[in-house]
């Protein structure tokens, strides 16, 4: 009897740990990090261009800041920081996993810039309660990212009901993103997408809401995909 237990258990835990995703790990800084030059200029090293998060700017801050030509760093360190929803959670394991994938898909996307020697998102624990600029900047600081892209995404969903035939839906997702530079706090690149995305239920889904939500992601994808190319564009081409 305790040796049927003892298979019974080991099966369970097995199962336990055998579903699990890939571990996400922090890279570490390449040794031709440390060798890069300095490619910052129109600023004293890499000394802020703000004296002051919550402080307004004097007229000859803003003219340093304006005259400022911002060019990345040739090996670079970039924390991604979603705002607003991005699991679904509740709705299912399938929808959950999708999730998941798009946003590991724009983790992907950058990591294929020669400009990038690391990106994942920001940890929960260094997200700060106060989305200002100064607080971002001191999450990344801490993370010792070199760039921080913060994105935030809403959807609008529109149904479509026929007679005798599947509900449809038709998503519509405008998504903002940004691009904050640690060293200096200026935002040298933003972009703004829209997508729109129409699903049909399927037999599989829980739900009508999970046909709205799986639009969504759909939607969702095809603007991170736009967006980490653009990044990706900004930082490997000719910066004026």
């Amino acid at each position: 009897m305790k040796t049927i237990l003892l298979v019974i258990a080991s099966l369970l835990l097995l199962s336990a740990t055998g579903c699990g995703t890939p571990a996400v790990m922090t890279a570490s800084r390449p040794p031709s990090y440390y060798e890069q030059t300095d490619l910052y200029s129109g600023t004293a090293g890499h000394d802020s261009l703000f004296s002051s998060d919550s402080e307004l700017l004097s007229d000859e801050d803003v003219k340093r800041i304006l005259g400022f030509h911002f060019n990345p760093q040739p090996l670079n360190r970039i924390a991604v920081m979603p705002m607003g929803q991005v699991r679904w959670f509740g709705w299912s394991d399938e929808l959950d996993k999708a999730g998941t994938a798009v946003q590991m898909a724009l983790i992907g996307r950058l990591k294929q810039s020669k400009s990038v020697y690391d990106a994942s998102y920001l940890p929960t624990l260094l997200v700060p309660d106060k989305k200002s600029i100064g607080y971002l900047r001191e999450a990344a600081a801490r993370y010792q990212a070199d760039l921080l892209l913060v994105y935030k995404a809403s959807c609008m969903s529109y149904e479509k009901y026929k007679a005798f035939s599947p509900d449809k839906t038709k998503a519509y997702c405008n998504l903002e993103a940004i691009l904050l530079d640690t060293r200096t706090g200026i935002v040298p690149f933003t972009i703004l997408v829209n997508r729109t995305f129409t699903a049909e239920e399927q037999g599989s889904d829980m739900n009508f809401y999970e046909t709205i939500r799986r639009a969504e992601l759909k939607a969702l994808e095809s603007a991170l995909t736009q967006v980490g190319d653009a990044v990706v564009e900004f930082l490997t081409g000719p910066q004026g």
